[in-house]
């Protein structure tokens, strides 16, 4: 996103976003009617690269073309609580779409609306004068910066599976470090840079940077862990889950209007703050659901999620982007929307490595107390772990234990380690408040 971003700001965010918008639409119908998985993949390869187009640059399209301050921070606000809507209706929408009408439609339903929005732009969008039409794009910082990300993403995810002295994870670890180091050196000595590292000077900047980073570690980690969660340990339906999680939905709508007013009597810091104590709340609730929890508590505690979603979400852009200079908003508006999704990613990674850990321990720690087990990583515990669905019969098998005793120890650890994922948030979370609360500090004293 930080790529694109830059494009923009050399090419012009109006022919970028044109570009963006028909590009989509065009791959959108190749997806809908592929017939191979290879160009599926690749097309959602193009999705997820356009989709940086579509993020970033309608906010700076509104701070260029609304010179009033108040009612451009406004409309950013409203443009960045509709984006919340969209992300936390699109898997509800999927799933009923995917149910009802099959998987190409969950493509191919793009083009009528995208191409909606496109000629809603053709006709209103006036020319936008870039500030930096002497640049270049810097794509050797682009290829470095994203080599980094996905080798560290890569490695992440595998070490779920296996450990950090395999060379499938330490070599792209490491190769994530050279070329995020090159990135650096690169970015520090080039005339028009992808990301500005000035910009991580700016207290409030860095602020809302990180509350949005972690806002989509959060949502990520949650939005995996607990559908799984709800299926194997409480028993739920697909259409109970969905149903569950709709509240989660129509919480963010409301408490995205309730936002919308509330940042006009409040401080963008004192609404980051009160997220982050939501956040504590939703996931000290989480921490404390058990098997006998019905759909009624798991809807409040979505609802408590909701409501710090929307108070994260627009004020943390908005914290990033109110203090810097014009001519880098679309550089910032990049920058975190590029944190945004590395947090994301990190976000289901390391709940699947933190999950896996403490329930591969808890069950080890268990049948050593009442069997003869003697080595830490069996390949079959792995393998019970990893196929969860399937854990109770691989235990069964290889320890003899009725299969009675086997499900309440499966049970039990797969809730501890359900339960750790929260913890961690928690401590997260508190880490956030008090860091949010010392960049504030540090700022008003300069």
């Amino acid at each position: 996103m930080a790529n694109m971003a830059r494009i923009g700001v050399i090419f012009g965010v109006r022919r970028v976003l044109y570009f963006g918008i028909i590009s989509f639409i065009l791959v959108s119908i190749i997806a809908g009617t592929s017939n191979s998985m290879q160009t599926l993949l690749i097309c959602r390869f193009l999705m997820g690269s356009l989709s940086a187009i579509t993020y970033t640059l309608p906010v700076a399209i509104i701070l260029h073309i609304i010179p009033q301050e108040n009612k451009a921070k406004y409309c950013v606000n409203l443009l960045q609580s509709t984006v919340g809507t969209g992300l936390a209706f699109g898997t509800f929408i999927g799933g009923m779409i995917s149910a009802y009408l099959g998987w190409r439609w969950i493509f191919l339903i793009n083009v009528p609306f995208l191409s909606i929005s496109l000629l809603c732009c053709a006709f209103s969008l006036p020319h936008i004068k870039s500030p930096s039409t002497n640049d270049k794009p810097d794509w050797l910082g682009a290829i470095t910066l994203t080599i980094s990300i996905v080798t560290l993403i890569f490695s992440l995810i595998e070490v779920a599976r296996l450990s950090w002295i395999s060379p499938i994870i330490f070599i792209p670890f490491l190769i994530s470090i050279v070329f995020f180091t090159i990135f650096i050196y690169l970015e520090k000595n080039t005339s028009s840079p992808i990301i500005q590292l000035s910009l991580f000077s700016d207290k409030k900047f860095l602020s809302g940077l990180i509350c949005s980073a972690f806002l989509s570690f959060f949502y990520s980690g949650v939005l995996f862990i607990t559908p799984i969660y709800l299926a194997f340990f409480c028993h739920y339906s697909s259409s109970e889950i969905g149903f569950i999680f709709l509240s989660l939905s129509l919480s963010i709508i409301f408490f995205t209007y309730i936002q919308i007013n509330l940042i006009k009597h409040i401080s963008i810091k004192s609404i980051l703050l009160l997220a982050q104590i939501l956040f504590i709340i939703t996931f000290l609730f989480f921490a404390l659901i058990n098997h006998k929890a019905n759909i009624y508590d798991l809807m409040i505690v979505l609802v408590l999620m909701g409501a710090a979603w929307s108070f994260t979400l627009s004020p943390a852009m908005m914290a990033s982007v109110s203090t810097v200079n014009p001519e880098q908003r679309t550089s910032a508006i990049g920058i975190l929307w590029t944190s945004h999704g590395i947090g994301g990613s990190l976000g289901v990674s390391i709940v699947m490595i933190f999950f896996h850990y403490n329930l591969k321990n808890h069950v080890y720690n268990t049948l050593k107390a009442i069997t003869n087990i003697t080595t830490l990583n069996p390949a079959w515990l792995q393998q019970a772990v990893e196929k969860p669905q399937d854990a109770v019969q691989i235990i069964h098998a290889n320890t003899g234990l009725p299969l009675h005793d086997v499900t309440t120890i499966f049970r039990n650890s797969f809730s501890f380690g359900f339960t750790s994922i929260f913890i961690l948030n928690i401590l997260i979370s508190i880490f956030i408040f008090i860091t949010v609360c010392f960049l504030y500090k540090s700022n008003n004293n300069k």
